[in-house]
């Protein structure tokens, strides 16, 4: 995984910490047994619930209905901010402290997760409140949710032709 994240171009300290806490915490959750492997087909199991997106559905399926919910008004790229906006919207008001607590959790690995995307896949910039963010085009995002963006990204890096990250 550190060596395809090094195509993706991401650094070799973020890259190296990236893998260590994905292979740590969800190759046990992946696999039911101790281990560092993750296994793909089970990644259901690992999806965050207390603060995402939900434009994957419960069994894991992609939701076109509320990926274009997230570009509502005509957007045509998103940034970090505007994503965090939508899940926040989106949330009902923690019932209780445990559950305030889950949710500032999963809050905070939604917003490393996206970080990361955005590192990798950022391929274009948007002005808001009068300072230009680092954006990503809807297709491209929708490709992310697809499947398809890194291996994409890895491939315009070998030929060369990448201006992303």
């Amino acid at each position: 995984m550190f060596s395809r994240l090094g195509l993706l171009r991401v650094d070799w300290l973020k890259g190296g910490v990236v893998t260590a806490v994905l292979n740590l915490v969800l190759g046990p959750l992946t696999s039911g047994k101790l281990q560092l492997g993750i296994v793909i087909k089970n990644g259901i199991k690992v999806r965050h619930s207390e603060y995402d997106t939900g434009i994957y559905d419960a069994d894991g399926n992609f939701d076109a209905k509320v990926f274009e919910r997230l570009f509502a008004g005509g957007k045509t790229e998103i940034t970090e901010k505007e994503i965090h906006r939508f899940i926040s919207n989106k949330m009902p008001p923690a019932r209780n402290l445990w559950e305030e607590l889950r949710r500032l959790g999963g809050k905070a690995k939604s917003m490393a997760e996206f970080s990361l995307l955005f590192d990798i896949a950022a391929d274009t910039t948007k002005f808001i409140e009068g300072s230009e963010r680092r954006a990503i085009r809807k297709e491209t995002l929708k490709n992310m949710y697809l499947g398809y963006l890194f291996y994409d990204i890895a491939n315009e890096r070998i030929a060369g032709r990448s201006s992303r990250g």
